[in-house]
């Protein structure tokens, strides 16, 4: 059970009102389904009526990751159904709900319900971050860290550098380790330009300092 007993109750006294407010139309019937749904979920212990309430609220980004979030662990109806969940994280990311930017990013950097794709996860990761969602820093910055080593697998130095700065950007400061693997193969300009697709200069001009004495 999730909810107290004195939760329960009061929220009970509540469901016919806002059963109203969302058999009628517009903003407020969508956001009373919304809500219904979460009271069904979280407090009156039915996923089946939670997601019935939370369908009634159709495009509600809120409702539409809530309804992910049931497809992903099985509590819909059926069993656990990843491609539908990360197609909810989407549509609900699309409408700007940052929560789902953070889940459709993990869905993408881990080939969950989707192709594995380290640059729509980074994107959706980013996006999360600069929404407010700090634990998603740590993950960008493994996305970051998947895009340089695709990248200097295939000897593209410049952007495996790009993306190892970008790490640092994200708080992890191993990236610089990975660049002095192969920073031979690149001219100080080229040192500067990763930097700068990272978002960063200055990255460039301390590394070069730290490797080669100057700032290039």
């Amino acid at each position: 059970m999730h909810g107290s007993a004195e939760a329960r109750v009061e929220l009970e006294s509540l469901v016919p009102a806002l059963e109203v407010i969302a058999s009628g139309g517009g903003v407020d019937a969508v956001e009373a389904a919304y809500v219904l749904g979460g009271a069904e979920m979280n407090v009156l212990d039915s996923d089946v009526r939670a997601l019935a309430w939370f369908e009634r609220a159709g495009d509600h980004a809120g409702a539409l990751r809530t309804r992910g979030f049931l497809a992903q662990h099985g509590r819909d109806g059926g069993a656990p159904d990843l491609v539908r969940a990360a197609q909810l994280y989407e549509r609900a990311a699309v409408l700007g709900d940052v929560v789902a930017e953070l889940n459709i990013g993990l869905c993408y950097l881990d080939g969950s319900g989707v192709s594995l794709d380290a640059a729509t996860a980074l994107r959706w990761l980013e996006a999360a971050a600069e929404h407010g969602k700090a634990n998603a820093r740590g993950y960008a910055a493994r996305a970051c860290e998947l895009l340089g080593d695709q990248a200097a697998a295939a000897r593209d130095f410049v952007h495996a550098a790009r993306w190892y700065f970008r790490m640092l950007v994200h708080g992890r400061a191993d990236g610089i380790h990975a660049i002095h693997g192969f920073v031979a193969e690149l001219t100080d300009a080229e040192v500067l330009h990763a930097a700068e697709l990272a978002g960063d200069r200055s990255l460039g001009t301390t590394a070069l300092s730290a490797w080669r004495g100057s700032g290039g």
